[in-house]
This record gives C-alpha cells, sequence and structure tokens, in this order.
C-alpha cells in the first residue's frame, strides 16, 4: 500500500488548516493518538502494519480543519461530518481506501447505520463502524485525548460515550479487553496537559 510521507502528511495539514492555532491544536492531537497507538502496539506485541498506523493516527482529524477556527472545536458546522470531510479530502489526494476509511470509521466508538437513521444524524446513511484491527486500534486511541485539549482516562470516556446508549459502553469495554488501557501520565507531563 502507498502510504503518504510524514513531510507530506504535515503539509498537507498545513495546508488546510485555517489558521496556526488550529494546525497546532489538530497536529499536535494527532501525533499524540499515534504515540498511544504506538504505545498500545508495543505493550500487547500486536502484529499490524505500524507504517499504516502511524499513517492513519496522523490523517484521521484530516477534515476537522473544516469545522475548527482559532482553535474551537465545531466553530463551523456540525463537527460529526470531520470524518466523511476527511474521506473526502484523502480521496481525492488518491490515497488508498483504506487510509480514507480511518477518517470516517473513527468517531466515537463507531457510527452504525442504525444511529444515523434513529438520531436523524447528518451523515449519508450508512456504517462507520471500525473493521479491521487497525481501524479499531486508530479509534480507540484517538478516545484518549482529546482537542480541548486534554487527555480523557477510560473512566471519564465511558462515562461520555454511554450518554448515547448503553451499547456504546458495551464497545467501548470490548476494546479495552483487546488492547488494554494506554498509560497517560507519561504523555500528559510531556504534552503539559491534565487527564480528565
Amino acid at each position: 500500500m502507498l502510504l503518504p510521507s510524514l513531510s507530506e502528511i504535515e503539509q498537507l495539514h498545513t495546508d488546510l488548516a485555517p489558521d496556526k492555532q488550529t494546525f497546532q491544536l489538530v497536529y499536535t492531537h494527532s501525533h499524540i493518538v499515534w504515540e498511544l497507538a504506538a504505545q498500545l502496539i508495543e505493550r500487547n506485541s500486536l502484529n499490524v502494519d505500524k507504517a499504516f498506523i502511524q499513517a492513519g493516527c496522523l490523517l484521521h482529524d484530516i477534515g476537522a480543519y473544516k469545522f475548527i477556527r482559532q482553535g474551537r472545536v465545531g466553530a463551523l458546522g456540525d463537527y460529526i461530518r470531520h470524518g466523511i470531510e476527511g474521506y473526502s479530502v484523502l480521496k481525492e489526494k488518491g490515497y488508498p481506501e483504506a487510509l480514507c476509511r480511518v477518517c470516517s470509521h473513527h468517531t466515537g466508538v463507531g457510527i452504525t447505520r442504525e444511529k444515523v437513521l434513529s438520531e436523524k444524524l447528518s451523515l449519508p446513511v450508512a456504517d462507520y463502524t471500525a473493521a479491521t484491527l487497525e481501524e479499531k486500534l486508530i479509534m480507540y486511541a484517538d478516545k484518549f485525548h482529546s482537542k480541548t485539549p486534554q487527555f480523557n482516562s477510560y473512566d471519564y470516556y465511558k462515562t461520555y460515550v454511554s450518554q448515547f446508549g448503553s451499547e456504546e459502553g458495551k464497545k467501548l469495554e470490548s476494546l479495552k479487553k483487546l488492547f488494554g488501557i494506554p498509560d497517560l501520565e507519561p504523555l500528559a507531563k510531556k504534552y503539559g496537559m491534565k487527564i480528565r
């Protein structure tokens, strides 16, 4: 699979960011998600494509630039659409379908077709759940850091996601069984951010 280089990824972030503050917010978040995923790969000795996961982590929120200004998430439009926007951005660049899917399939703990319909979400009716081990890992690592910016403990995120239905909490639990919980303390110190 032909993946973009790290410099190409950084350039894409630079080109899409509406301002420096937003670039710093999204780009730093993306790097933190990669560090969390790398920690879980090492701890679990996962047999996965690390280069793909790194690129996926660094690009999963590339569609967020359409919805953030001056570092304010959701400042423009419906933020739930940032995943499908990212899919479109990467597809236009000619990147592999598997990489494009990382963008559209990482929101929450996966959005089902039924949820799109029942909650009348502003998304095309489709299934947006992680299918591969790589997709699941990127989606899961993303849950431990927010663009507020701060880290999310497992308990914090479980409480948050459970407000969207008990099934969401169960999905998070199954990901925890698969990957465990990353050690947030060293990264919180490194980036000077709190853990909630």
